[in-house]
């Protein structure tokens, strides 16, 4: 949840019963307030964080994020890493874990 807005909602279909094949959609009432701006709000409300670390959570997708002209050259070793580990989990170990059934 983020401003009591949930980010998934059931995913209800026509007949009203929830879909089966994809049973959450993205919530269409939410803001478009993108994750890496929602991600350094929550941890702030915990614990602070150095410049260098806020960047590289601004930046961790790389040249794919909106902000990649900003990024381009600028680029840090924390921002490189922290980069590297959220596509390996996004593209190998869910890919892994959809293979193995799991």
């Amino acid at each position: 949840e983020y401003y009591n807005e949930p980010n998934y909602i059931k995913n209800i279909l026509k007949n009203g019963k929830q879909s089966t094949t994809k049973p959450y959609i993205t919530n269409p009432e939410r803001r478009g307030i993108p994750h890496e701006v929602v991600s350094i709000q929550i941890l702030l409300e915990f614990i602070s964080l150095e410049k260098e670390e806020l960047f590289a959570i601004l930046h961790h997708n790389g040249m794919y994020g909106d902000l990649k002209y900003q990024l381009q050259g600028n680029e840090t070793k924390l921002q490189q890493l922290i980069h590297f580990a959220d596509m390996w989990a996004s593209r190998f170990l869910e890919t892994e874990d959809e293979q193995d059934g799991k």
